[in-house]
């Protein structure tokens, strides 16, 4: 598995693993198109981009705002699994393998 890490500001210079890569900053467009998985906070922009992309979601939502209603949908809808917002690493991975071990996920309508 390759992983993209989009750091956003500041840039994240801490270690990674030999199979992944860090960028401030990466288009979505650019790079959804061979994603199997998006794992992010579930804010509107990389919600909708994900689906269109028909790429399944692990979602870390802030208690703010409206992630968390984002979050509980694409998870009700099928389209991914909400997980809490300070979940740490061996949740995050038990939800990702499990996303990625279901075709069900990709093919969820988000219009359902």
């Amino acid at each position: 598995m390759r992983v993209l890490f989009a750091t956003g500001e500041p840039p994240y210079t801490g270690p990674l693993p030999p199979n992944a890569v860090a960028q401030q900053f990466v288009p979505h467009d650019d790079v959804l198109s061979a994603a199997a998985l998006m794992v992010t906070h579930r804010g509107h922009g990389t919600v909708t981009v994900s689906l269109e992309h028909g790429v399944p979601i692990v979602g870390l939502p802030n208690p703010a705002a409206d992630q968390p209603f984002l979050a509980a949908r694409i998870q009700e809808i099928g389209a991914g699994i909400a997980l809490n917002g300070e979940s740490g690493p061996e949740t995050i991975r038990t939800a990702a393998r499990e996303v990625l071990s279901r075709p069900s996920y990709k093919e969820a309508d988000p219009r359902s």
